[in-house]
């Protein structure tokens, strides 16, 4: 199973100060809710509700002027993710690219009990190409980045910041339509 790698461009660790951080996760399977119109031949729309098991952070990465810290992850965060996707999808025959924006709403289960984590999403995009097999399948690759601020709130005012985080995946879908 692949990986899924978070970077966040503008990190402050109450420790280490200002940097940039790197967080993976092992990915998880997830499940679409889609409403599509694509006919022959010209513009059409696709929309998606995507949901996203909790992901396990395996590996996280600190990196400032003073060097690159690598954390032992021993109870690892999770994170879940729903997607609202919506895109502009052009048809020809049966083959058809889909190109669009997305905002992502996520849910943190921090390692330990006595952090406060919380992750905001922000607006991102998606680009694809997709095969119509049959009425009732389709195949899809799509790549995705999605946008995420990430804050772990440790009480007494220390604050771990993880802004402008981009997280960016390959997706490959057979998907059965009905």
């Amino acid at each position: 199973m692949q990986k899924t790698v978070v970077q966040y461009e503008d990190a402050n660790d109450v420790i280490r100060g200002p940097g940039t951080a790197e967080v993976t996760y092992k990915n998880s399977f997830s499940f679409d809710l889609e409403l599509r119109n694509l006919q022959q031949n010209s513009w059409g729309f696709i929309g998606i509700i995507n949901y996203e098991p909790d992901k396990e952070v395996t590996e996280s990465t600190y990196k400032n002027n003073t060097g690159s810290y690598r954390l032992i992850i021993t109870t690892p965060a999770k994170l879940q993710t729903t997607t609202l996707q919506t895109n502009a999808a052009y048809r020809w025959g049966n083959f058809y690219i889909p190109v669009g924006i997305n905002y992502a709403f996520f849910k943190v289960t921090p390692s330990s009990s006595g952090i406060n984590s919380k992750a905001t999403g922000g607006l991102g995009y998606q680009a694809g190409l997709g095969f119509i097999i049959s009425d009732r399948f389709i195949l899809e690759t799509t790549y995705r980045q999605t946008a995420i601020n990430l804050e772990d709130d440790y009480g007494s005012g220390l604050v771990d910041r993880y802004n402008k985080g981009s997280m960016k995946n390959v997706y490959f879908s057979l998907r059965g339509l009905w």
